[in-house]
C-alpha cells in the first residue's frame, strides 16, 4: 500500500441549474420583508410641522416713511428644523432594514457580528439631534446595511454552488464503488468553514475537503499504489463530468493526474517524458 497522495481539482465548469433561480427567490423573500416592515414604521414617523406651526421670531417694521424700507432679513433656521425632515426619512430607512434583519435567520447566521455592530451605531445615531452630518451618518448607515445583505446573498449563492457540487461529488464516488460517510459541515458560528466528506472502497479512503467560495476542492487518497490511483481519480473525474461539473486537475502530467506523495513539495518528475 502507497502512502497518501493529494489532488486538488479545480472546478472548470459547473452546470448551475436552478442556482440563479434560488438566488432570485432569496432577493424577492428580502424585498418583501422590507415592504412589510414599511408600513409599521412610517405609523410611527410624526407628521411634519406645518409652515404655520413653525414659531418664527416676531419682525418689528420701521414706520412706513416715504422712502422705501430697509429689506429684513429673517432670522436663520436652526438645524433641528432645517434636518428634521431629511433625518426623519433616513431613520425610517434604518428602522426597516433593522426590522427586516430582525426576521431573516439566514442573514443572522451569516452576518450576525456585523448586523450588531451596525444597531449599535443605529441606536447611537437615534439619541443625535437632526444635523447635516447625522443625515449623512444616517445614509452611510443605509449603504452598510445593504452592503450586509449582499453579502449575505453571496454567501448563501457560494453554499448552493457547495452543496450541488457536493451532491455531485457524492454521487459520482458512488458510482464508481464507494461508499460515503456523513458530511462533516462548519459549525454555525463559521458559516465559511469547509465541508468534509470521506468514503471508502475496500482498503481504500479518499477525504475530500470544499472550502466556501473557493472553485477548487482538495483531495487525499490512500490505499491506493501505482495505476490504480490514476485509474480511480480519472473514473471519478468523469463521474463528475456526466453530473455537470468538469474538473481540471491542479496537479497533473500527461493525461493522468500526478498526485503529490506526503511529504513531498514538488510533483513527480515523468521520466519517460522527460518532464
Amino acid at each position: 500500500m502507497s502512502g497518501p497522495k493529494d489532488a486538488d481539482f479545480v472546478l472548470a465548469g459547473i452546470a448551475l441549474l436552478g442556482l440563479a433561480a434560488q438566488r432570485t427567490i432569496q432577493e424577492t423573500a428580502w424585498a418583501g420583508r422590507m415592504a412589510a416592515a414599511r408600513p409599521a414604521v412610517r405609523k410611527k414617523r410624526p407628521a411634519p410641522r406645518a409652515a404655520s406651526d413653525t414659531p418664527r421670531a416676531s419682525v418689528v417694521r420701521p414706520a412706513k416713511k416715504k422712502m422705501s424700507p430697509e429689506p429684513v432679513t429673517p432670522p436663520p433656521i436652526p438645524d433641528s428644523e432645517r434636518y428634521a425632515e431629511p433625518f426623519a426619512e433616513v431613520a425610517e430607512e434604518l428602522e426597516v432594514r433593522s426590522r427586516a434583519f430582525a426576521e431573516d435567520d439566514q442573514m443572522q447566521g451569516h452576518c450576525g457580528s456585523e448586523i450588531t455592530a451596525w444597531e449599535a451605531r443605529r441606536a447611537l445615531l437615534a439619541s443625535r439631534a437632526p444635523s447635516a452630518e447625522a443625515v449623512a451618518e444616517g445614509r452611510e448607515l443605509v449603504a452598510a446595511a445593504d452592503r450586509i445583505v449582499a453579502k449575505s446573498f453571496e454567501i448563501a449563492e457560494q453554499q448552493r454552488k457547495r452543496e450541488y457540487v457536493l451532491k455531485a461529488i457524492v454521487e459520482s464516488l458512488h458510482a464508481v464503488g464507494y461508499f460515503t460517510d456523513e458530511p462533516i459541515r462548519p459549525s454555525a458560528a463559521d458559516p465559511g468553514g469547509a465541508v468534509t466528506l470521506t468514503a471508502r472502497r475496500a482498503d481504500e479512503q479518499v477525504t475530500i475537503s470544499l472550502p466556501l467560495g473557493e472553485d477548487v476542492v482538495r483531495s487525499n487518497w490512500q490505499g491506493f499504489a501505482g495505476e490504480a490511483c490514476a485509474d480511480s481519480f480519472m473514473e471519478y473525474v468523469a463521474a463528475m463530468d456526466e453530473r455537470g461539473v468538469t474538473c481540471t486537475s491542479c496537479n497533473q502530467l500527461g493525461d493522468r493526474p500526478s498526485l503529490r506523495a506526503a511529504g513531498r513539495k514538488d510533483l513527480p518528475r515523468d521520466e519517460a517524458r522527460g518532464n
